[in-house]
């Protein structure tokens, strides 16, 4: 029922005395891969992990702040400018329902 592995081919470019895969010799690490894998082991500093924290405190008071100012935002949006800085065509608000690229080719845009 259980069938044996294949046998292993002998590698064409393998130094004397290496035969297969498995037996190659691994390649030696430089001073940067090996401190950066060092680094990689050691616990985090208080330092580290006070800026952790207030990365993620900055993140989420902006997406609150996103979420608060967001049923203030206008139903048309300027989209279009001439070169005295006066609107030329506005595009679909937040209300819309219509974010990114999406709203480029699924909404109308009106000229002023």
């Amino acid at each position: 029922m259980h069938e044996n592995p294949p046998e292993r081919k002998p590698l064409p470019s393998a130094p004397s005395g290496a035969t297969t895969v498995d037996e190659q010799p691994t390649r030696r690490k430089d001073a940067a891969q090996v401190e950066l894998e060092r680094s990689w082991r050691e616990p985090m500093t208080v330092w580290e992990w006070v800026l952790e924290i207030l990365s993620a405190l900055l993140l989420l008071a902006a997406l609150a702040w996103i979420i608060a100012l967001w049923p203030n935002l206008p139903d048309r949006i300027p989209v279009h400018f001439n070169l005295r800085g006066e609107a030329m065509a506005s595009g679909p608000g937040p209300a819309s329902g219509a974010s990114g690229g999406s709203a480029c080719s699924s909404t109308r845009w009106s000229r002023r």
